[in-house]
């Protein structure tokens, strides 16, 4: 009995430490999982990193695409701006050609947009057109600003008589 309470005290005594792996008898064999855990644990994060990395690239280059879609769609109305414009001083500058009566607006707008075809639609006007036609004002707006020309495009309207 008195070994029993011996045994029993120094139990009590000591704190539980599990064995390290060494003192399993795993020495070697730890050191290299943990070396080749290491190792795959840096070649994740760097394989994270760059994948970032990518997708940083990715998200500037939608922003740079989405920059010049906007400028691109800029272009595009200035142009389309332009040629309805163009149309509106080419379908005037043919009611001139034929002789019809035309706003003196209209003509201001011609002369202002194109005064080459101004000029050569006064120059070429039809002066024994025996019934003119008296038309309304195509180009809208007062002054050089706001004219907004509203014409609808097809091949029927432009060499319309």
């Amino acid at each position: 009995m008195i070994n029993l309470i011996a045994s029993y005290t120094q139990f009590k005594g000591s704190t539980y430490r599990p064995a390290s792996p060494r003192a399993r008898g795993f020495g070697e064999a730890s050191s290299n999982l943990q070396a080749k855990n290491r190792a795959v644990h840096q070649s994740v994060i760097e394989n994270m990193m760059e994948m970032q990395q990518r997708q940083a690239a990715a998200r500037a280059e939608r922003a740079e695409l989405a920059r010049q879609m906007e400028s691109a769609r800029e272009v595009a109305q200035a142009q389309a701006e332009y040629m309805r414009n163009l149309l509106l001083a080419m379908k005037i500058a043919a009611r001139i050609t034929r002789g019809d009566n035309v706003p003196q607006s209209d003509k201001d707008f011609l002369l202002e947009q194109s005064p080459g075809m101004y000029m050569l639609a006064m120059a070429s006007r039809n002066h024994n057109n025996e019934d003119p036609k008296d038309h309304d004002a195509l180009a809208r707006g007062e002054g050089k600003t706001n004219r907004i020309a509203t014409v609808e495009v097809s091949h029927t309207n432009v060499g319309e008589k």
